[in-house]
């Protein structure tokens, strides 16, 4: 259990927002939580989505299809993305308990 509770990172990284004094929806509100080895938090820094994307595989589509991540979390619109996150997560929950 503890181990665990520190695999939880944010998307859009806390400093990221901070530093563009993004404060809603709230940083730690669920839709910006994934699951993420600390090593690859920390190898992506808390830059802006579209600065990390650099770091990550030329075609992350099956990641963000497992992670119920929309593809427009490349374009550092915090409330976009957040809002259509929530939606995906949703209809996701709705699957599992219907």
């Amino acid at each position: 259990k503890q181990y665990n509770r520190h695999e939880f990172h944010h998307i859009y990284p806390r400093a990221y927002l901070d530093s563009n004094k993004i404060t809603t929806p709230l940083p730690n509100c669920l839709a910006n939580f994934c699951f993420m080895a600390r090593k690859d938090n920390v190898d992506l820094g808390g830059v802006a989505p579209s600065q990390y994307r650099s770091k990550m595989p030329s075609d992350v589509s099956q990641i963000l299809a497992r992670a119920l991540c929309p593809k427009e979390v490349f374009s550092d619109d915090y409330q976009d993305f957040v809002g259509k996150r929530a939606e995906l997560l949703s209809r996701e929950a709705e699957k599992l308990i219907s």
